[in-house]
């Protein structure tokens, strides 16, 4: 490793915001930081949050970040934005510490398993969880970093701004992104409706992959997934009881708690692009409520290992996903016909 400006380095006055996914809302707090007004639902929006997958042979729900998608995003900002694999350590920590000495906050993925501050991430599954890192004391071996969505026992998100091992970064990490951004503009009201529209009507319409039909795509994936929460009828009980908690974990925290969430928030930010904007609304509220019903449903069903109760468990949820479809295509309606009288 290259000579490193600074031993330690600490970027004064980081405030962060609690947000509803951990990588959209890192990257609103980097805008926000940087005097970018975009929400962190425009920002979901932006950075291709619409492109959901559903692997069928592998009875997986992604929602995986789009390096392409985010590398436009930072031609839009006239600056760079570098995800490597992590794979060159040595590399990535140079540019790192030159990042966050510059007063530069920066982005990272890191293993949970790595993230020593919350036991809740070490006892989950293996997945890549982003956090933001505004400081260093190479002597002390330690990362300063704040999480700006962060579950506790109980589901709840909460924020952590304080310390972690470097070593463990240097373990966990698998991806990061350096930012040097100040005051830009990145987009119109106007640019920002005709892009929602496009992608959001991409999102209910387009169903499968051309190129694998084993990949369901978009709103169709979690339709899928849903008949497809039990990967036999035959199983046992730790089977049954597992499928359900990948479930609730898969479709409330990987799509339906930020997706809800943000699709309200556009609708009450671009009011005047939509016909009776307070009545769809009111509909999403009510979709967000049936959800947690079917969430805590699952929850009692796989403690009380009930397997009797899969198809039940199967068609309650693919009666609220056609709820909810019904409501998504009555607010791309609803917008395209406002869009075409102005």
């Amino acid at each position: 490793m290259k000579h490193i400006k600074h031993i330690k380095h600490i970027i004064p006055q980081v405030k962060i915001t609690k947000g509803v996914h951990c990588y959209y809302s890192s990257i609103f707090n980097i805008m926000d930081y940087n005097g970018i007004d975009l929400s962190e639902a425009e920002l979901f929006m932006i950075l291709g949050g619409f492109t959901i997958r559903y692997f069928s042979n592998f009875r997986r729900l992604d929602t995986t970040v789009h390096e392409e998608i985010t590398t436009d995003f930072a031609k839009k900002l006239s600056t760079s934005i570098n995800f490597i694999d992590g794979q060159d350590k040595s590399k990535a920590f140079e540019e790192i510490y030159e990042s966050i000495s510059n007063n530069n906050l920066v982005l990272l993925a890191i293993q949970n398993k790595y993230l020593d501050y919350n036991r809740v991430y070490q006892e989950s599954e293996d997945y890549l969880h982003y956090i933001l890192m505004y400081g260093y004391d190479i002597e002390a071996g330690l990362a300063y970093i704040a999480d700006t969505f962060m579950l506790d026992h109980s589901g709840n998100a909460l924020t952590y701004s304080g310390t972690m091992a470097l070593d463990n970064i240097e373990k966990g990490i698998g991806a990061y992104a350096c930012f040097n951004l100040r005051g830009k503009k990145l987009i119109t009201k106007e640019d920002f409706f005709d892009q929602f529209i496009t992608r959001f009507e991409t999102f209910l319409k387009h169903q499968s992959d051309e190129t694998d039909k084993s990949i369901y795509l978009g709103n169709q994936a979690i339709g899928k997934y849903i008949e497809n929460i039990f990967p036999t009828e035959a199983m046992d009980k730790e089977t049954f009881e597992k499928s359900c908690l990948d479930a609730i974990y898969n479709l409330k925290f990987g799509v339906m708690l930020h997706l809800m969430e943000y699709l309200i928030h556009i609708l009450k930010k671009y009011s005047s692009m939509w016909n009776e904007s307070e009545d769809l609304i009111y509909e999403l509220r009510l979709l967000k409520l049936d959800w947690h019903k079917y969430f805590i449903y699952l929850l009692k069903v796989a403690y009380s290992g009930r397997r009797e109760k899969a198809a039940e468990t199967i068609k309650m949820g693919l009666e609220i996903f056609q709820y909810q479809e019904r409501i998504f295509f009555l607010i791309l309606n609803t917008a395209s016909k406002q869009k075409g009288k102005e």
